[in-house]
Protein backbone atom coordinates (compact mmCIF):
# COMPACT_ATOMS: atom_id res chain seq x y z
CA UNK A 1 0.00 0.00 0.00
CA UNK A 2 2.81 2.49 0.74
CA UNK A 3 4.72 1.51 -2.39
CA UNK A 4 1.61 2.69 -4.25
CA UNK A 5 1.37 5.70 -2.56
CA UNK A 6 4.66 6.85 -3.80
CA UNK A 7 3.96 5.94 -7.22
CA UNK A 8 1.07 8.16 -7.48
CA UNK A 9 1.31 10.31 -10.13
CA UNK A 10 1.85 14.14 -9.72
CA UNK A 11 -1.71 16.00 -11.01
CA UNK A 12 -0.22 17.96 -13.61
CA UNK A 13 0.82 14.55 -15.38
CA UNK A 14 -2.01 13.02 -14.54
CA UNK A 15 -3.99 16.32 -16.05
CA UNK A 16 -1.86 16.05 -19.22
CA UNK A 17 -2.16 12.45 -19.65
CA UNK A 18 1.47 11.96 -19.48
CA UNK A 19 3.81 9.69 -17.29
CA UNK A 20 5.23 10.76 -14.09
CA UNK A 21 8.34 9.77 -12.91
CA UNK A 22 6.66 9.44 -9.28
CA UNK A 23 9.74 11.38 -7.29
CA UNK A 24 8.64 13.73 -3.83
CA UNK A 25 7.76 15.79 -3.27
CA UNK A 26 7.85 17.16 -6.93
CA UNK A 27 8.01 15.39 -10.76
CA UNK A 28 11.39 16.24 -11.90
CA UNK A 29 9.95 16.46 -15.50
CA UNK A 30 7.68 19.01 -14.43
CA UNK A 31 10.51 20.84 -12.55
CA UNK A 32 12.27 20.48 -15.58
CA UNK A 33 9.37 21.85 -18.08
CA UNK A 34 8.94 24.81 -15.59
CA UNK A 35 5.73 23.51 -14.46
CA UNK A 36 4.73 24.99 -11.45
CA UNK A 37 3.93 21.26 -9.43
CA UNK A 38 0.59 21.03 -7.57
CA UNK A 39 -0.28 18.35 -4.57
CA UNK A 40 -0.09 14.80 -5.41
CA UNK A 41 -3.61 14.91 -2.89
CA UNK A 42 -4.79 18.33 -4.77
CA UNK A 43 -8.10 16.13 -6.47
CA UNK A 44 -8.57 15.00 -3.13
CA UNK A 45 -8.09 17.81 -1.28
CA UNK A 46 -10.51 20.13 -3.58
CA UNK A 47 -13.46 17.53 -4.06
CA UNK A 48 -15.16 17.59 -0.96
CA UNK A 49 -17.61 14.42 -0.39
CA UNK A 50 -19.94 16.53 1.60
CA UNK A 51 -20.69 19.11 -1.14
CA UNK A 52 -19.11 21.91 0.74
CA UNK A 53 -17.12 24.91 -1.77
CA UNK A 54 -13.76 25.73 -1.72
CA UNK A 55 -12.27 29.19 -2.58
CA UNK A 56 -9.86 30.03 -5.75
CA UNK A 57 -7.05 32.34 -4.12
CA UNK A 58 -4.57 33.79 -7.12
CA UNK A 59 -2.63 35.98 -5.99
CA UNK A 60 -1.28 37.83 -9.17
CA UNK A 61 -3.88 39.59 -10.37
CA UNK A 62 -4.90 42.57 -8.33
CA UNK A 63 -8.62 42.60 -10.19
CA UNK A 64 -9.19 38.74 -9.09
CA UNK A 65 -10.95 37.85 -5.99
CA UNK A 66 -11.35 34.53 -4.22
CA UNK A 67 -14.70 32.77 -5.57
CA UNK A 68 -16.39 30.05 -4.19
CA UNK A 69 -16.53 27.22 -6.17
CA UNK A 70 -18.57 23.53 -6.10
CA UNK A 71 -16.16 21.56 -7.60
CA UNK A 72 -18.83 18.38 -7.18
CA UNK A 73 -20.29 19.83 -10.36
CA UNK A 74 -18.80 18.29 -13.45
CA UNK A 75 -17.94 21.31 -15.08
CA UNK A 76 -16.13 22.92 -12.33
CA UNK A 77 -14.24 19.70 -11.91
CA UNK A 78 -13.17 19.29 -15.49
CA UNK A 79 -13.06 21.86 -17.77
CA UNK A 80 -13.25 25.43 -14.88
CA UNK A 81 -10.12 23.98 -13.13
CA UNK A 82 -8.31 23.83 -16.52
CA UNK A 83 -9.35 27.40 -17.03
CA UNK A 84 -9.01 28.96 -13.57
CA UNK A 85 -5.24 29.59 -13.64
CA UNK A 86 -5.66 32.40 -16.79
CA UNK A 87 -7.03 34.55 -14.12
CA UNK A 88 -3.51 34.66 -12.69
CA UNK A 89 -2.48 36.96 -15.97
CA UNK A 90 -5.48 38.91 -15.21
CA UNK A 91 -9.01 38.97 -14.19
CA UNK A 92 -10.95 36.88 -17.44
CA UNK A 93 -14.48 38.72 -17.79
CA UNK A 94 -15.94 35.54 -19.87
CA UNK A 95 -14.90 32.71 -17.31
CA UNK A 96 -17.68 31.56 -14.76
CA UNK A 97 -17.72 28.94 -12.24
CA UNK A 98 -21.81 26.78 -11.92
CA UNK A 99 -23.28 27.21 -9.27
CA UNK A 100 -26.92 25.46 -8.09
CA UNK A 101 -28.06 29.07 -9.44
CA UNK A 102 -26.99 29.04 -12.65
CA UNK A 103 -28.14 25.35 -13.08
CA UNK A 104 -31.26 26.91 -12.16
CA UNK A 105 -30.87 30.22 -14.52
CA UNK A 106 -30.24 27.47 -17.35
CA UNK A 107 -33.85 26.57 -17.85
CA UNK A 108 -34.96 29.49 -18.52
CA UNK A 109 -33.44 29.63 -21.36
CA UNK A 110 -33.76 28.43 -25.23
CA UNK A 111 -33.41 24.68 -25.73
CA UNK A 112 -31.00 25.84 -28.11
CA UNK A 113 -28.36 27.37 -26.23
CA UNK A 114 -29.10 23.85 -23.21
CA UNK A 115 -28.51 21.85 -26.21
CA UNK A 116 -25.41 23.76 -27.30
CA UNK A 117 -23.57 23.52 -23.63
CA UNK A 118 -24.05 19.88 -23.86
CA UNK A 119 -22.62 19.78 -27.40
CA UNK A 120 -19.64 22.11 -25.83
CA UNK A 121 -19.14 19.94 -22.97
CA UNK A 122 -19.45 16.47 -24.77
CA UNK A 123 -16.57 17.80 -27.55
CA UNK A 124 -14.68 19.05 -24.27
CA UNK A 125 -14.39 15.37 -22.89
CA UNK A 126 -13.93 14.31 -26.88
CA UNK A 127 -11.18 15.94 -27.36
CA UNK A 128 -9.75 15.26 -23.87
CA UNK A 129 -10.18 11.70 -24.47
CA UNK A 130 -8.80 11.73 -27.92
CA UNK A 131 -10.52 10.73 -31.20
CA UNK A 132 -10.55 6.72 -31.36
CA UNK A 133 -8.85 6.51 -28.77
CA UNK A 134 -11.62 4.02 -26.93
CA UNK A 135 -14.96 3.01 -27.11
CA UNK A 136 -16.62 5.39 -24.75
CA UNK A 137 -15.75 8.18 -27.41
CA UNK A 138 -17.97 6.59 -29.91
CA UNK A 139 -20.68 6.72 -27.34
CA UNK A 140 -19.72 10.50 -26.64
CA UNK A 141 -20.37 11.20 -30.66
CA UNK A 142 -23.70 9.34 -31.16
CA UNK A 143 -24.45 11.88 -27.86
CA UNK A 144 -22.85 14.59 -29.09
CA UNK A 145 -24.88 14.40 -32.33
CA UNK A 146 -28.19 13.89 -30.56
CA UNK A 147 -27.83 17.01 -28.84
CA UNK A 148 -26.23 19.04 -32.08
CA UNK A 149 -29.55 18.18 -33.71
CA UNK A 150 -31.71 19.28 -31.23
CA UNK A 151 -29.65 22.33 -31.03
CA UNK A 152 -29.93 22.93 -34.97
CA UNK A 153 -33.74 22.30 -34.96
CA UNK A 154 -34.62 24.46 -31.82
CA UNK A 155 -32.70 27.35 -33.52
CA UNK A 156 -34.59 27.03 -36.42
CA UNK A 157 -38.01 26.62 -35.20
CA UNK A 158 -36.81 30.15 -33.63
CA UNK A 159 -35.65 31.68 -36.90
CA UNK A 160 -39.12 30.99 -38.24
CA UNK A 161 -40.60 33.20 -35.79
CA UNK A 162 -40.62 36.88 -37.34
CA UNK A 163 -40.26 38.44 -34.12
CA UNK A 164 -37.51 36.71 -32.58
CA UNK A 165 -35.05 35.44 -35.63
CA UNK A 166 -33.20 38.03 -34.67
CA UNK A 167 -33.15 38.79 -31.05
CA UNK A 168 -29.44 38.60 -29.22
CA UNK A 169 -30.84 35.03 -28.04
CA UNK A 170 -30.51 34.04 -31.30
CA UNK A 171 -27.12 35.45 -31.74
CA UNK A 172 -25.67 33.73 -29.11
CA UNK A 173 -27.47 30.45 -30.27
CA UNK A 174 -25.69 30.67 -34.18
CA UNK A 175 -22.81 31.64 -32.01
CA UNK A 176 -22.78 28.31 -29.86
CA UNK A 177 -23.14 26.21 -32.89
CA UNK A 178 -20.25 27.86 -34.30
CA UNK A 179 -18.06 26.90 -31.84
CA UNK A 180 -19.50 23.73 -31.33
CA UNK A 181 -18.70 23.06 -35.14
CA UNK A 182 -14.90 24.74 -35.02
CA UNK A 183 -13.77 22.84 -31.65
CA UNK A 184 -15.31 19.45 -33.56
CA UNK A 185 -13.54 19.84 -36.26
CA UNK A 186 -16.54 20.17 -39.06
CA UNK A 187 -14.74 22.40 -41.37
CA UNK A 188 -17.41 22.25 -44.10
CA UNK A 189 -20.27 23.93 -42.26
CA UNK A 190 -18.86 26.55 -39.41
CA UNK A 191 -18.47 29.87 -41.87
CA UNK A 192 -22.19 29.36 -43.05
CA UNK A 193 -22.58 30.09 -39.24
CA UNK A 194 -20.29 32.96 -39.85
CA UNK A 195 -22.05 34.20 -42.43
CA UNK A 196 -25.70 34.18 -40.72
CA UNK A 197 -24.37 36.22 -37.97
CA UNK A 198 -23.01 38.62 -40.26
CA UNK A 199 -26.34 39.38 -41.98
CA UNK A 200 -28.21 39.43 -38.52
CA UNK A 201 -25.91 42.17 -37.98
CA UNK A 202 -26.45 43.89 -40.71
CA UNK A 203 -30.69 43.26 -39.96
CA UNK A 204 -30.61 45.05 -36.68
CA UNK A 205 -28.76 48.04 -38.23
CA UNK A 206 -24.96 46.99 -38.75
CA UNK A 207 -22.18 47.02 -36.06
CA UNK A 208 -22.29 50.60 -35.28
CA UNK A 209 -25.36 50.20 -33.62
CA UNK A 210 -25.05 47.07 -32.44
CA UNK A 211 -21.27 48.14 -30.06
CA UNK A 212 -22.76 50.03 -27.62
CA UNK A 213 -24.70 47.77 -25.82
CA UNK A 214 -23.67 46.16 -22.75
CA UNK A 215 -25.57 42.78 -23.11
CA UNK A 216 -24.31 41.84 -26.35
CA UNK A 217 -20.52 42.75 -25.89
CA UNK A 218 -19.51 39.48 -25.36
CA UNK A 219 -21.09 37.65 -27.78
CA UNK A 220 -19.54 40.92 -30.45
CA UNK A 221 -16.10 40.12 -28.20
CA UNK A 222 -15.74 36.73 -29.54
CA UNK A 223 -17.49 37.08 -33.06
CA UNK A 224 -14.85 39.78 -33.96
CA UNK A 225 -12.49 37.82 -32.39
CA UNK A 226 -13.10 34.89 -34.57
CA UNK A 227 -13.26 36.52 -37.84
CA UNK A 228 -9.81 38.55 -37.43
CA UNK A 229 -8.32 35.12 -36.65
CA UNK A 230 -9.91 33.60 -39.44
CA UNK A 231 -9.00 36.18 -41.84
CA UNK A 232 -5.18 36.09 -41.06
CA UNK A 233 -5.87 32.74 -43.13
CA UNK A 234 -7.11 34.08 -45.55
CA UNK A 235 -5.86 34.34 -48.97
CA UNK A 236 -3.55 37.57 -48.89
CA UNK A 237 -5.11 39.03 -52.03
CA UNK A 238 -8.02 40.02 -49.78
CA UNK A 239 -5.97 40.19 -46.20
CA UNK A 240 -3.66 43.31 -47.54
CA UNK A 241 -6.10 45.98 -49.74
CA UNK A 242 -5.45 48.11 -46.57
CA UNK A 243 -1.66 47.69 -45.87
CA UNK A 244 -1.19 48.97 -50.00
CA UNK A 245 -3.00 52.27 -48.96
CA UNK A 246 -3.16 52.98 -45.11
CA UNK A 247 0.13 54.23 -43.06
CA UNK A 248 -0.52 53.96 -39.21
CA UNK A 249 -0.03 56.53 -37.52
CA UNK A 250 0.77 56.80 -33.33
CA UNK A 251 -2.85 58.34 -31.92
CA UNK A 252 -1.94 58.54 -28.42
CA UNK A 253 0.50 60.38 -26.08
CA UNK A 254 3.68 58.40 -25.51
CA UNK A 255 3.11 59.06 -21.82
CA UNK A 256 -0.08 57.11 -21.84
CA UNK A 257 1.67 54.19 -23.59
CA UNK A 258 4.16 53.99 -21.17
CA UNK A 259 1.85 53.89 -18.14
CA UNK A 260 -0.18 51.06 -19.77
CA UNK A 261 3.31 49.28 -20.56
CA UNK A 262 4.35 49.23 -16.83
CA UNK A 263 1.13 48.09 -15.34
CA UNK A 264 1.55 45.38 -17.30
CA UNK A 265 5.53 44.47 -17.00
CA UNK A 266 4.62 40.48 -15.77
CA UNK A 267 6.10 38.02 -16.51
CA UNK A 268 3.41 35.78 -18.14
CA UNK A 269 2.47 39.00 -19.88
CA UNK A 270 6.14 39.94 -21.51
CA UNK A 271 6.01 36.20 -22.72
CA UNK A 272 2.47 36.40 -24.20
CA UNK A 273 3.46 40.04 -25.84
CA UNK A 274 6.78 38.57 -27.12
CA UNK A 275 5.00 35.78 -28.70
CA UNK A 276 2.65 37.76 -30.02
CA UNK A 277 4.99 40.44 -31.53
CA UNK A 278 7.14 37.63 -33.63
CA UNK A 279 3.96 36.11 -34.87
CA UNK A 280 2.44 39.05 -36.00
CA UNK A 281 6.00 39.73 -37.92
CA UNK A 282 6.31 36.49 -39.39
CA UNK A 283 2.35 36.89 -40.40
CA UNK A 284 3.04 40.59 -42.39
CA UNK A 285 6.28 39.47 -44.05
CA UNK A 286 5.22 36.09 -44.63
CA UNK A 287 1.78 37.70 -46.72
CA UNK A 288 3.06 40.27 -48.06
CA UNK A 289 5.73 38.27 -49.92
CA UNK A 290 3.49 35.78 -51.28
CA UNK A 291 1.46 38.76 -52.70
CA UNK A 292 4.91 40.14 -54.49
CA UNK A 293 4.45 43.10 -52.41
CA UNK A 294 7.84 42.73 -49.98
CA UNK A 295 10.92 40.57 -52.00
CA UNK A 296 12.14 37.65 -51.04
CA UNK A 297 15.10 38.76 -50.49
CA UNK A 298 17.80 37.45 -47.43
CA UNK A 299 17.47 40.40 -45.36
CA UNK A 300 13.88 39.48 -44.83
CA UNK A 301 14.32 35.99 -44.70
CA UNK A 302 16.64 36.32 -41.81
CA UNK A 303 14.25 38.70 -40.18
CA UNK A 304 11.64 35.70 -40.15
CA UNK A 305 14.64 33.02 -39.07
CA UNK A 306 15.05 35.35 -36.29
CA UNK A 307 11.31 35.44 -35.01
CA UNK A 308 10.72 31.98 -35.92
CA UNK A 309 13.59 31.60 -32.96
CA UNK A 310 11.75 33.72 -30.55
CA UNK A 311 8.99 32.01 -30.87
CA UNK A 312 10.99 28.65 -30.23
CA UNK A 313 12.26 30.03 -27.45
CA UNK A 314 9.35 31.53 -25.60
CA UNK A 315 6.62 28.90 -27.08
CA UNK A 316 7.77 25.75 -24.64
CA UNK A 317 7.03 28.05 -21.73
CA UNK A 318 3.90 29.69 -23.09
CA UNK A 319 2.21 25.96 -23.65
CA UNK A 320 3.81 24.12 -20.22
CA UNK A 321 1.50 27.12 -18.38
CA UNK A 322 -1.71 26.91 -17.43
CA UNK A 323 -2.33 30.33 -17.50
CA UNK A 324 -1.31 31.06 -21.11
CA UNK A 325 -1.32 27.92 -22.95
CA UNK A 326 -4.43 28.65 -24.30
CA UNK A 327 -3.49 31.85 -26.04
CA UNK A 328 -0.53 29.85 -28.18
CA UNK A 329 -1.95 28.38 -30.76
CA UNK A 330 -2.25 30.93 -33.46
CA UNK A 331 1.75 31.91 -32.91
CA UNK A 332 2.19 27.83 -32.94
CA UNK A 333 0.81 28.06 -36.24
CA UNK A 334 2.90 31.37 -37.70
CA UNK A 335 5.88 29.01 -36.62
CA UNK A 336 4.71 26.31 -38.29
CA UNK A 337 4.43 28.32 -41.33
CA UNK A 338 7.71 29.66 -41.19
CA UNK A 339 8.84 26.02 -40.55
CA UNK A 340 9.18 25.45 -44.09
CA UNK A 341 11.76 26.65 -44.30
CA UNK A 342 13.49 25.72 -41.46
CA UNK A 343 14.84 22.33 -40.42
CA UNK A 344 13.30 19.49 -39.30
CA UNK A 345 13.54 20.10 -35.52
CA UNK A 346 10.98 23.00 -35.62
CA UNK A 347 8.51 20.70 -37.67
CA UNK A 348 8.77 18.21 -35.14
CA UNK A 349 8.27 20.70 -32.24
CA UNK A 350 5.22 21.90 -33.98
CA UNK A 351 3.88 18.62 -34.70
CA UNK A 352 4.66 17.28 -31.49
CA UNK A 353 2.98 20.23 -29.65
CA UNK A 354 -0.52 20.39 -31.33
CA UNK A 355 -1.96 17.56 -30.81
CA UNK A 356 -0.90 17.74 -26.90
CA UNK A 357 -2.98 21.15 -26.72
CA UNK A 358 -5.52 19.29 -28.13
CA UNK A 359 -6.11 17.38 -25.65
CA UNK A 360 -4.41 19.60 -23.02
CA UNK A 361 -7.45 21.91 -23.86
CA UNK A 362 -10.41 19.44 -25.00
CA UNK A 363 -10.98 20.86 -28.66
CA UNK A 364 -10.04 19.76 -31.98
CA UNK A 365 -8.81 22.50 -33.70
CA UNK A 366 -5.22 22.36 -32.99
CA UNK A 367 -4.92 19.12 -34.75
CA UNK A 368 -6.71 20.33 -38.08
CA UNK A 369 -3.42 22.94 -37.61
CA UNK A 370 -1.82 20.22 -37.35
CA UNK A 371 -3.23 18.56 -40.74
CA UNK A 372 -3.06 21.89 -42.63
CA UNK A 373 0.27 22.29 -41.47
CA UNK A 374 2.03 18.80 -42.11
CA UNK A 375 0.65 19.01 -45.90
CA UNK A 376 2.27 22.56 -46.56
CA UNK A 377 5.37 20.63 -45.31
CA UNK A 378 4.88 17.97 -48.30
CA UNK A 379 3.59 20.00 -51.11
CA UNK A 380 6.86 21.39 -52.44
CA UNK A 381 5.74 25.09 -51.89
CA UNK A 382 6.39 27.51 -49.39
CA UNK A 383 4.34 30.89 -50.20
CA UNK A 384 1.77 31.72 -47.60
CA UNK A 385 -1.59 31.12 -49.85
CA UNK A 386 -0.16 27.14 -50.71
CA UNK A 387 -0.57 26.99 -46.85
CA UNK A 388 -3.83 28.40 -46.09
CA UNK A 389 -6.55 26.68 -49.17
CA UNK A 390 -9.08 28.37 -47.12
CA UNK A 391 -9.79 30.26 -43.80
CA UNK A 392 -9.04 28.76 -40.59
CA UNK A 393 -10.57 29.97 -37.07
CA UNK A 394 -7.98 29.07 -35.07
CA UNK A 395 -9.57 30.16 -32.03
CA UNK A 396 -9.61 28.14 -28.85
CA UNK A 397 -12.61 29.67 -27.14
CA UNK A 398 -15.34 26.82 -26.83
CA UNK A 399 -18.35 28.42 -25.51
CA UNK A 400 -19.98 32.21 -25.58
CA UNK A 401 -20.95 33.91 -22.49
CA UNK A 402 -24.87 34.48 -22.44
CA UNK A 403 -25.30 35.86 -19.19
CA UNK A 404 -25.98 39.18 -19.72
CA UNK A 405 -28.27 38.30 -22.93
CA UNK A 406 -32.18 38.92 -22.32
CA UNK A 407 -34.31 35.68 -22.78
CA UNK A 408 -37.13 38.14 -24.40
Amino acid sequence: MEDLERKRHCWQRRRNCVVCDSTEPACRRCSAAGVKVLSRNRRTENAHPTGKSTTIVTAPAQAFQPRRVDWNIPYNACILEDLTPMHEVGRHPYIHHISPARLKEATSVPEFLRSGLICMTLNHRMNQLGIGSSLGVTGLAERYYLHWGITIRSLNKQLNVENKRTNDMVIAGILTILLADIQNGAQVSWHHHLDGIHKLVSLRGGFRALAPSQSLAPLLHCLWFISIITNTTSKVSQINYLYLQVKIKNSFAKKYLLRDAYNILEKDWIRIGTVYKSATALYSILSLQSMSVLSANAVLRATCFTHGQVLLRHLPEGLSSGRTKRFMLWPLVLLGVEAVHSGMATRAFVSKQLPELSQAVGTFIPLTAQRVLESFWTSGFKRWDACFDRPYPFTMQIAVDVSQVSTL
